[in-house]
């Protein structure tokens, strides 16, 4: 076989790495923050996150996640899954927005269905989204 050129030694603080260390390039083990969904604590645990939403809805800017995500619409859907596919979920709808709340919309469906099944949430993010257009 062709020869392999040697793999480029990383270092830590203390100057030693292990062969796992050197395999995450310092992320967490098990966590790949490009590709991995990284849930926020609270949706984790399929929990409102209230303390969020409010600091939210009382900055300037909210995103429109926590603007219609409202206790009353996640009690409605908090164990919904999606009919589609995906089987999303409002936990994951809500989950870029919870954790990047200075983002705009702040949430994602998961496949088409989610659209409809979660409509009490979607239709008004979407209405608010696109002004003057009604579901």
């Amino acid at each position: 076989g062709a020869p392999t050129k040697p793999k480029p030694e990383l270092s830590s603080a203390k100057g030693k790495t292990s062969s796992d260390d050197k395999k995450l390039f310092g992320k967490k083990p098990g966590i790949d923050p490009d590709y991995d969904l990284i849930m926020e604590e609270s949706l984790a645990k399929n929990m409102y996150p209230l303390a969020k939403m409010d600091a939210a809805n009382a900055a300037d800017h909210t995103t429109l996640a926590a603007k219609f995500c409202t206790p009353e619409i996640w009690e409605k859907y908090k164990d919904l899954k999606s009919s589609g596919p995906a089987k999303w979920t409002l936990a994951r709808a809500i989950n870029t927005g919870i954790m990047y709340p200075s983002s705009f919309v702040g949430c994602h469906a998961g496949d088409r269905e989610s659209y409809d099944d979660f409509k009490d949430f979607f239709y008004p993010v979407i209405e608010a989204y696109h002004k003057g257009f009604s579901m």
